[in-house]
């Protein structure tokens, strides 16, 4: 999270849907939320071409626009827990299981792609819906750039 920037204002209002019976969305004004504040990914742009120099592009992908790819990945995943934790379990919620795991999972099929991480070693830890890279994997993928 070191790349967002706190948006603040204006929070958002949001109207609660609820269906009946037969499917038909009515508005339950009673249920409005209130939302925010939001976080936007801002990557630092000088590091952003520092790493391009490196790593022009992932295929037909930009470095750039794989990060972002990531940060909808992670977004995508903080919504479904908060709503989980939150919406339906009426409790807390921390953000430590989603945005985490996936992108280490991400870390950990780039390594696989460098020949870090064995196949079948990537796969088996699918069966727990993601396959979070270890510290050890993480600073062996990056090559030491990433420390625990």
């Amino acid at each position: 999270m070191l790349d967002h920037c706190l948006i603040g204002q204006p929070r958002l209002q949001a109207r609660l849907l609820v269906s009946d019976e037969k499917g038909n969305i009515q508005v339950h004004e009673e249920g409005k939320l209130e939302l925010g504040p939001f976080f936007r990914y801002e990557p630092n742009p000088s590091l952003l071409a520092e790493l391009a120099k490196v790593i022009p592009a992932l295929d037909d992908i930009s470095l750039e626009g794989f990060a972002r790819y990531c940060e909808l990945l992670a977004w995508n995943e903080d919504s479904k827990y908060y709503y989980r934790d939150v919406e339906v379990g009426k409790g807390t919620w921390i953000g430590a299981r989603g945005r985490v795991n996936t992108l280490l999972t991400v870390v950990r099929v780039l390594g696989y792609i460098l020949g870090d991480v064995h196949f079948g070693n990537l796969l088996g830890r699918f069966s727990f819906g993601v396959s979070p890279a270890s510290r050890e994997e993480v600073t062996s993928i990056t090559g030491g750039f990433v420390q625990d």
